[in-house]
């Protein structure tokens, strides 16, 4: 399954500091991937992350904890189950244009069938 790509404007106010953050609900799923587009005209002002629970999902294992450009689309395989806590956190440093970046998530619900059914038969001893 995947969302279709939501618009998350940061508000002018947010600092990387103090981030604007945005909740997203998707249930109990297997978060995929997500594919984060940053339009042109953002140059380097704002920021972008996906967090889980306080934990920094997207951008992963670089040494920015932000996603930071200007007319580029990124996706990032996450391949995690998530249930609560998702959060979009983004900041805008620009005084003079409002900003958005463009956000699809890739997941799958998750199952709660837990196989085929087990019985068991009571052998008395004897």
């Amino acid at each position: 399954m995947q969302t279709p790509p939501a618009s998350v404007p940061p508000a002018p106010d947010p600092s990387p500091s103090n981030p604007q953050l945005t909740p997203v609900d998707l249930g109990d799923v297997i978060l995929q991937s997500v594919t984060i587009v940053i339009p042109n005209g953002h140059a380097a002002l704002t920021g972008i992350a996906i967090w889980q629970c306080g934990t920094l999902l997207v951008p992963f294992q670089t040494a920015q904890p932000w996603l930071i450009g200007n007319d580029s689309t990124e996706d990032y395989a996450v391949n995690a189950e998530v249930d609560t806590g998702l959060v979009i956190a983004t900041y805008n440093l620009d005084v003079v244009f409002a900003h958005q970046h463009l956000v699809t998530f890739t997941y799958e619900p998750v199952s709660l069938s837990f196989g085929p059914s087990l019985t068991a038969e009571l052998v008395p001893i004897t």
